[in-house]
């Protein structure tokens, strides 16, 4: 039997490693992904940059940083606190003490500050990424079968408006005896769930490496260096739609709109839910005037919307911060509808009851959400508030 336990350890450690920008600033999901047609723009031309930076982006100068390479200090590290230890379970309760007690898991994060393990062990910095292949690195020099996951947290919304941000994030799984398993993540309280995660590669995982370099290259509006590292992500794991709609970004911040729309396709052939290249084929056809391909993928944006619980959420929430608590009732209604598992949506609906003058039903849904609450700080937080109701009954 499969059993596991999560430690969740520190400060929110997300990386948004989509940018979108100018006119690429909505994001939503929907149809399949095709080649646009009437588009002849092959894969070895999207890839060349050519067409923006007059010759073909070079990629051979970029050097394997090394994401989980080991120096001397790291191996004295992991000699010192775990190695004596001979069972798996006591290896990573030492390793996890050890980075606590010495300060590795109290680091500064830095959302723009992507580092191999190394580079983290010995900066004192990093973000997501950057923490987690320390772990990782450290793990497996302490014999420890680890493991890179992604983890698909919901997306949040603007409270005002209908856009919204997507995060990608990274944990660490330690594979021990008898089916057994521990979480290594770096979260908050809020954004702590039992959300689907997948295991990656080695090789995915530095691709996801080379793309949060790449965006802070873009961010510093270095496009040709944003492009040769993206370049580079998709030659270590062609089939991350991320990159391919990052490179879309990239084609029309320089007014590329053909091969914009070509990287984008590519995205939604490898997901055909991929939500920000969706979004981004809606904008970027209503800004070259195809009305027709923008309605299309504004419809898809819409239902996707419609079918999303954290969508309504969002909106419950920002009624509910407006004290229009009709309509964050009827949002919040929606949003249960579609998913009755989410412990932050009963917390909404207590907090609803309480401003409506209801504890009774306030103490219902407080109760019922810490009844869904994976962690333990989460079901602290529903204990002490349901506390504080059962005293005014």
């Amino acid at each position: 039997m499969e059993s596991s336990a999560s430690l969740n350890l520190g400060p929110l450690m997300l990386r948004r490693t989509l940018l979108l920008v100018s006119i690429l600033s909505l994001v939503g999901c929907g149809s399949a992904g095709t080649r646009p047609s009437g588009l002849d723009i092959s894969e070895s031309e999207l890839l060349s940059g050519a067409v923006i930076f007059g010759d073909v982006v070079d990629t051979a100068g970029i050097e394997d940083p090394g994401l989980f390479e080991l120096d001397d200090d790291m191996r004295t590290f992991v000699a010192e606190h775990v190695i004596d230890y001979r069972a798996e379970r006591d290896r990573t309760r030492r390793l996890l003490r050890a980075m606590l007690e010495s300060g590795l898991m109290s680091l500064d994060y830095d959302n723009a500050q992507t580092k191999t393990a190394r580079q983290t062990f010995h900066d004192g910095i990093g973000n997501c990424m950057s923490f987690t292949s320390l772990f990782i690195a450290l793990a497996r020099e302490a014999d420890l079968d680890v493991v890179f996951q992604t983890v698909e947290i919901p997306p949040v919304w603007h409270e005002d408006s209908d856009f919204v941000i997507l995060n990608n994030h990274v944990n660490a799984m330690v594979r021990q005896n008898f089916g057994s398993r521990v979480i290594v993540d770096f979260n908050t309280t809020e954004l702590k769930g039992d959300y689907e995660t997948h295991v990656v590669t080695d090789e995915y995982a530095l691709a996801l490496f080379y793309n949060n370099v790449a965006m802070d290259a873009l961010r510093d509006g270095n496009d040709k260096d944003s492009f040769r590292l993206l370049k580079k992500s998709i030659e270590t794991y062609p089939k991350i739609a991320d990159n391919w709609a990052n490179l879309g970004v990239i084609y029309s911040r320089n007014g590329r709109f053909d091969h914009a729309i070509t990287a984008y396709s590519e995205a939604l052939n490898i997901d055909s839910h991929h939500r920000p290249s969706l979004s981004n084929l809606a904008a970027l056809y209503r800004h070259i005037g195809d009305e027709e391909n923008a309605e299309f993928y504004a419809r898809q944006i819409h239902r996707y919307q419609e079918q999303n619980p954290y969508y309504h959420y969002h909106k419950a929430l920002a009624a509910y911060n407006a004290d229009d608590l009709e309509s964050a009732e009827r949002r919040l209604e929606r949003a249960i509808r579609l998913k009755r598992t989410e412990h932050k949506f009963y917390k909404l609906q207590g907090l609803i009851a309480e401003r409506q003058g209801n504890p009774e039903l306030a103490l219902d849904s407080f109760t019922h959400a810490r009844s869904l609450a994976v962690y333990s700080d989460a079901k602290s937080i529903y204990t002490s508030k349901i506390a504080l109701l059962g005293d005014t009954l």
